[in-house]
């Protein structure tokens, strides 16, 4: 029964940093064009890595 809840545990973690990674990349896609932070242009474009 624990094993089973910590499973859930960690596949709710784990969809909800996905959900909020493309949340991120969907906000910083939209905000490229007229931003000029660094950290709102696509990650592709940026140079060195973060």
């Amino acid at each position: 029964m624990r094993h089973q809840f910590f499973h859930f545990v960690a596949w709710f973690i784990e969809v909800y940093y996905l959900c909020f990674i493309s949340a991120n990349l969907t906000q910083r896609r939209k905000l490229r064009h007229h931003c000029p932070h660094r950290r709102c242009m696509p990650l592709h474009s940026r140079v060195p890595f973060p």
